[in-house]
Formats: structure tokens, C-alpha cells, sequence
């Protein structure tokens, strides 16, 4: 059986556990000899749990929701007894001493916590690649970014380490890498999920959840994490499509001047004709406000969320050269967030503008019950972004990374629930998702279109076959 739990997701693996086919310690320890095959190339996981995983597999029940399911954490969340370096060198040697509510659920329903997965530093950027712990690879293309800031977790998805990998997105961490290695992902509704960080991020825009290669994996692991105290209509346990046709709006320009890519285009195109094929209805839409404008806004969140972190970390460290500790584009937003009056000041003038545009969004989808779009400007890029970050300018290298990753941020600010969803590949077979996102708690619309979708167009038997392990 060892040779085949690579072909399980996780709510098979948990099934295997539950019917005595296969214990969680074997789940274990297979796991441990993938991560020891395959990460000394991707460079996925960067910190290994080996002895707490094997002592929960021994001691853990074998009747949770995901019993015995082997599952790695992100290196921006806090599970107790395990490292949490944020990607950064100002954090290295940091050991988290509580498990967030988040991760309490998780451990709760089974999962196994194996290892630490790589991010950029602080999640600041599209690409997880850091001075601390180098770079993660696409297991598609190893000369390629596996996104950010949940790469690490894409990337050891994709190459087969596990089903299943927790991620977070604070403006498209885990759609970008979802769209980058060919997985499935959905990013909740503010306020769905239980809490996954000690602090809180400026108007609520990080949101956790979980990259997968089925959707009945993720629908699984958001009725575990579903916050009681949201206010938003009951998820639960989403099981299968909806017979419901849908009205989608289909939004390939934000009005931004920058051209989206060809192949990105054509493959949203393609998407939105297999979702007229299932029967629904798509037609074009616009932005329903000035994109510039919320950029500005967004990005002056961006940049505060930096200048606080790196001054907060600063205060407890004592007297530190920041230089030293901290990456260039991390500094560079805080330079920035001080040149323009600091962060207390930025968050005011961004928050009539986020409430604007919320408002304006939320209309739009009472129009449409869902809209379909790229999840960036381009193709997968280059490896490299660490060198950008070292040699090109701050002006630039922020014009590169608010040009690509364009269309993820609005569902953070506004708090609407996006997934992306493996449908497209590129003439070099790199993977190009689609993104869709629906009004505020409706989850349940977007993941009966995505079972639909995976139904209609399966995308788990396509793997990178040189990592099948």
C-alpha cells in the first residue's frame, strides 16, 4: 500500500486510516521519506517535525475528519512546540509556544503537522524565495517561481509530498501559487475561518485555508476551521455540484493599462466556454470602480503591514542593524510607509476607499452570482525575484509586483471569497488557473461550480511525473 498513498487525497487517506487500511504511523513515515527524496530539490519544507508527527500518529484517535492525514503548516502560522521564522532572519531560531485556533481545529480533526513550509519573507511578495532559506521550485518547471506566499505549500502539494498543505492569503497567497503549480484553493470570506495569527492584519485581509488537488479536500477542511462567531450564512460540509446554472461575469481587464498576457487570456476564455457548455450563462463585466485608486489604497495596507512588523520585531530584539536582519523590499515599504506620515496614517486615508469599493463590488455581485477572471496578468515567472529584490530599485521592483498581481488583492480588501481552479496550461505546460469569486458567504456557490469544473475537466491525474515517489 506504501507505493500507492501518493494516488490518495486526504479525505481517501483518511478513509484508509478509518477502515484499518493503513495506520496513521505509516502515513507518517511515508511522508518522511518523501519530503527526505523530494524537498533537497523544491526546497518546500524548511523545518521538519519528524518527532512530534510520529508521537501524534501513535497517539492521536483515529475517528477525526481527517484521522492520521499527513499535512504541513506554513511558516507564518503557529502551531506549538514548532519553528515560525516568517522567512525572515530577524525570526530565525523563533519557536512558536501556543497552537492559534486555526491550527488547533486542524490538529483537532487529524491532520498531522510534518514540517514548515518555505514563504517569502513576512508573505510581502509573489514569489517564495528569501535571503534565510533561498528559494522554493516549481516541481513543474524547476527553473520556475512555485507563487507566494504559500509556495512552499503548492509546491510540496503538486510534487506529491502531501494531498494537501495549509497556506494563507493576504493578497493572493494562496491563488497564486495554487494557479503556479495546478492545484485547487479557495480563499474564504472575511471573518468564515477561525483565527490562524497572533495579531491581527489591517482590515482583516489575511485569510487561511488549505491548497489541494481535490475540491472535496478543501470544502472538507473549511467545515473544520468555520468559525461559529462569523455572522455569515452556515457552510458546513459542501459535498458535491449544485444543479443551480449560474449567471458569471467575466472581467479580463481592470483598466489598469497593462495588457494581460495572450496565453492567460485565451485560457480564461476557454474556461469561461466550458462553464457556457455546463449551461451557464457568462457575459462581459467591468470593474465597478477606479482601479487606481484601490491600488493605491491596497498597496498603502501593504506597506503598513511591513512598517509595523518589522518596528515590532524591532522594539523586542532591541538595537539591531535593520540591514542586516531584514530583506531590501521589506525595508522598502517601510521607508515608504514613513515618507508618507507613517502607518496610523495610511490605514485612515485607505479606508473610505476599501469601504467604497466594497460597496460598489458587493452591487455588482448582486447582479452576477459569480464572476470569472485571470488570477494574474501572466504566465508563471522566473526564479529571480530574490536577485530583483537585491539589485533592482524599490520603485520598480513595486511596479512589477502590483502589475502581476492584479486582479488577487480586491477579494482580500473587499473580503470576498475567491478560488482558483486548474483548468488552463500554457505551450511551455506550465499551469494557468482561473479565478472565480462570488458575494460574501457564498462559498457554497463557488465550491459547487468547482466540483462541476473538476467533474467536467479532471486535473488531479496531471503531475509532475518526475516527482511520483
Amino acid at each position: 500500500m506504501t507505493n500507492q498513498f501518493s494516488d490518495f487525497d486526504a479525505t481517501g487517506l483518511a478513509e484508509l486510516v478509518r477502515t484499518r487500511k493503513a495506520s496513521p504511523q505509516e502515513l507518517a513515515e511515508d511522508t518522511i521519506r518523501k519530503i527526505e527524496s523530494i524537498n533537497p530539490t523544491v526546497n518546500a519544507i524548511v523545518h521538519k517535525t519528524y518527532d512530534r508527527a510520529r508521537m501524534r500518529a501513535t497517539t492521536q484517535p483515529t475517528h477525526g475528519i481527517f484521522a492520521g492525514v499527513p499535512w504541513l503548516l506554513k511558516d507564518i502560522s503557529e502551531a506549538e512546540g514548532v519553528p515560525m521564522t516568517l522567512g525572515s532572519r530577524a525570526m530565525r531560531g523563533n519557536v512558536s509556544q501556543v497552537s492559534v485556533p486555526f491550527v488547533e481545529a486542524t490538529e483537532t480533526a487529524g491532520l498531522n503537522i510534518l514540517g514548515v513550509t518555505n514563504v517569502p519573507e513576512f508573505g510581502l511578495t509573489e514569489s517564495s524565495e528569501n535571503v534565510l532559506y533561498g528559494p522554493t521550485r516549481n516541481p513543474w518547471s524547476l527553473s520556475h517561481s512555485a507563487g507566494g506566499s504559500s509556495g512552499g505549500a503548492a509546491a510540496a502539494v503538486a510534487a506529491g509530498i502531501v494531498p494537501m498543505a495549509h497556506g494563507n492569503d493576504g493578497g493572493g497567497s494562496l491563488r497564486i501559487p495554487a494557479s503556479h503549480c495546478g492545484l485547487f484553493t479557495l480563499k474564504p470570506s472575511r471573518g468564515r475561518t477561525l483565527s490562524a495569527h497572533a495579531h491581527d492584519y489591517p482590515f482583516g485581509i489575511a485569510y487561511d485555508g488549505a491548497i489541494s488537488r481535490s475540491v472535496r479536500d478543501n470544502a472538507r477542511l473549511m467545515s473544520i476551521v468555520e468559525s461559529r462567531e462569523s455572522g455569515l450564512p452556515p457552510l458546513g460540509f459542501v459535498e458535491g455540484p449544485s444543479d443551480r446554472k449560474l449567471t458569471i461575469g467575466l472581467l479580463l481587464d481592470l483598466g489598469n493599462g497593462v495588457p494581460l498576457d495572450a496565453e492567460v487570456a485565451a485560457a480564461i476564455v476557454c474556461t469561461a466556454k466550458l462553464c457556457e457548455n455546463l449551461g451557464h450563462r457568462v457575459e462581459p463585466v467591468s470593474l465597478p470602480f477606479e482601479f487606481e485608486s484601490f491600488t493605491e489604497a491596497f498597496m498603502s495596507i501593504w506597506m503598513s503591514m511591513a512598517a509595523l512588523t518589522v518596528d515590532s520585531i524591532a522594539a523586542l530584539a532591541g538595537p539591531l542593524t535593520l540591514s542586516d536582519h531584514f530583506e531590501a523590499w521589506t525595508l522598502g515599504l517601510r521607508e515608504e510607509t514613513l515618507s508618507r506620515g507613517g502607518a496610523t496614517a495610511l490605514l485612515q486615508a485607505a479606508a473610505p476607499v476599501v469601504e467604497s469599493c466594497s460597496e460598489k463590488l458587493d452591487l455588482l455581485l448582486q447582479t452576477y452570482d459569480v464572476v470569472l477572471s485571470p488570477v494574474c496578468q501572466g504566465r508563471v515567472p522566473s526564479l529571480g525575484l530574490r536577485e530583483l529584490n537585491a539589485s533592482t530599485s524599490y520603485t520598480q521592483l513595486k511596479r512589477r509586483l502590483m502589475n502581476y498581481a492584479s486582479f488577487t488583492p480586491i477579494h482580500n480588501a473587499c473580503g470576498t471569497p475567491a478560488m482558483s481552479v486548474p483548468l488552463g496550461w500554457d505551450s511551455e505546460g506550465l499551469p494557468i488557473g482561473s479565478q472565480f469569486f462570488a458575494r460574501k458567504g457564498q462559498e457554497a456557490t463557488l465550491l459547487g461550480l468547482a466540483y462541476e469544473l473538476e467533474a467536467a475537466q479532471p486535473w488531479s491525474h496531471r503531475r509532475p511525473t518526475h516527482f511520483v515517489c
